[in-house]
């Protein structure tokens, strides 16, 4: 079905087609969603009740309670609204009343670290108990964390006080033992220590005064939550909300309605515009697909009808109106099998008499070969990297009926290769083989490959190829206008069938059959 996005998308033309033709459908929807809406509106009858929580105050906790600013008590009371709408909150909370569920909202009051806590429910009474339930909950697993928080602070605190204690003994006893020594040398030893040890005194005076603010605040009890107010209800909203939902409903219905229009428009305007395609002569030859002869249902083709298919485009490049016998095998789309319709094409044209070249151009995902059976090499990657080679003297495999079909497997990939494939090497190449054989067939890349766009100069025509239920009609269109912007006829559309049969089918004579529209 059509997105939201793809209804507002829409032309306004097509929009305005649908909903006239479509109109007694989206009246229809619309109705129904309005009567869902006010259904849903009058459901909704609900009680609230709010309670009110002070947040925790961890700053209070801070070794310097004065130097925290104004943005960090902000920022605090932020945190403290986060962690109240949190997940260990809302589950401790569920836990208490039993997992009973509702709405429930969070707003804090300006200006202070207060937060109301609002909590909807189908009656008075259990709206309170959730909005309650909440707070308590809060307070409750606040309380224990910032205990827990004073009692690491504290433990941290006097560590360091332990540590600064150990290193002023030392110092303690070494002046001690210098109190029977000389008068200089008294001097000097004090010289040295005094200064390390005053400041390691006012150290762990610094350090016991923080110690002390963090006892009186656990002592004051000015960093723990509490609940400032417990919930009181309020009364029902009653049935102010009917005729907004039933409205939103009723806009909601001509919505989907207009979808559905769509969808049911396109699916039908696609079957014509196909029959349109396959129909128009001037601009593509044929439509032919792969598929079974069995009607009513969709069934894997069989070998007779893959070659009935496969004999019908060969007979239609055979006898082009338009000169030139040399036709690039183009796929469509992200499902590639350009080698299956290559392979297939070449053998029905060697089976009715024709000699053929089969050429890989596809240097980076060469497919040719296993199709047949052969090697790899000798291939085309071997005749771009030496241009002084004449493609008439290398000894490709003749494959198919007869050994009709001249095979030029791409060959291993080399950046020579790749560099000359965008030179005049492949044109040459090409024209040699044009003169041996009555057909060339160029096993073209994917479509957005450089090597595509080189030979749109080199065919004298295209067979695009798309599979059955995966290529896009989008896509087809596109490959379509493509082809055309860059100059090169469209010999026609070659669909295959969605599962690869197991072969190309038996090559014998067979009469052809009709071309097959394209299938969604």
């Amino acid at each position: 079905m059509p997105t939201m996005s793809e209804v507002a998308e829409a032309d306004q033309g097509t929009v305005i087609r649908v909903a006239k033709r479509w109109s007694g459908l989206i009246i229809l929807v619309a109705v129904l969603f309005a009567i869902v809406g006010a259904a849903a509106g009058y459901s909704q009858r609900t009680h609230t009740a709010m309670a009110q929580v002070s947040l925790a105050n961890p700053i209070a906790l801070s070794v310097s309670p004065s130097s925290i600013s104004s943005s960090q008590a902000a920022q605090t009371v932020a945190n403290e609204t986060q962690y109240l709408e949190s997940n260990p909150v809302k589950l401790a909370a569920q836990q208490s009343l039993g997992n009973n569920s509702a709405s429930v909202t969070f707003a804090t009051v300006t200006g202070s670290n207060i937060v109301d806590v609002t909590a909807s429910a189908k009656s008075a009474k259990t709206a309170a108990a959730i909005a309650d339930g909440f707070a308590n909950a809060y307070v409750s697993i606040r309380t224990t964390d910032i205990s827990q928080e004073l009692k690491a602070a504290e433990a941290q605190i006097q560590s360091q006080i332990d540590a600064v204690t150990t290193q002023i003994k030392p110092l303690d006893a070494t002046l001690a033992a210098a109190g029977t020594a000389s008068a200089a040398q008294l001097q000097l030893i004090t010289a040295q220590i005094e200064p390390q040890r005053t400041a390691l005194l006012a150290q762990q005076q610094t350090l016991e005064s923080q110690l002390n603010n963090l006892t009186n605040a656990r002592i004051l009890n000015n960093a723990d939550p509490s609940v400032v107010a417990t919930a009181t209800p309020n009364k029902s909203s009653g049935l102010s909300g009917l005729l907004v939902y039933a409205v939103g409903g009723g806009l909601l219905g001509l919505l989907v309605g207009l979808a559905l229009g769509l969808l049911l428009d396109r699916r039908y305007g696609r079957i014509r515009k196909e029959a349109d395609v396959a129909l128009s002569g001037a601009a593509i030859p044929f439509v032919v697909a792969v598929a079974s002869t069995t009607r009513g249902r969709r069934t894997a083709p069989t070998p007779a009808d893959v070659t009935r298919t496969y004999r019908r485009v060969a007979g239609e490049l055979m006898h082009r109106e338009v000169p030139g016998s040399t036709f690039m095998v183009a796929p469509v789309g992200s499902t590639v099998r350009s080698s299956e319709a290559s392979s297939g094409l070449a053998q029905s044209v060697a089976a009715m008499g024709w000699s053929v070249g089969l050429i890989d151009t596809d240097l980076d995902g060469p497919a040719l070969e296993r199709e047949f059976g052969t090697d790899l090499q000798p291939g085309l990657s071997e005749l771009l990297d030496e241009e002084s080679v004449d493609p008439a003297n290398v000894d490709f495999p003749a494959v198919g009926p007869d050994g009709a079909i001249t095979l030029v497997p791409a060959g291993v990939s080399t950046d020579t290769a790749r560099i000359r494939l965008l030179g005049p090497r492949l044109p040459a190449v090409v024209e040699s083989f044009a003169k041996r054989s009555r057909m060339v067939l160029l096993r073209a890349p994917s479509q957005d490959s450089v090597g595509t766009a080189v030979l749109t100069g080199i065919a004298d025509a295209v067979v695009v190829v798309g599979v059955i239920g995966k290529t896009l009609r989008r896509e087809l269109e596109d490959a379509v206008q493509e082809f055309a912007a860059a100059g090169v006829p469209i010999a026609g559309i070659l669909l295959l069938s969605p599962e690869r049969p197991p072969g190309n089918g038996p090559v014998s004579p067979a009469t052809p059959g009709d071309p097959t529209r394209i299938s969604s």
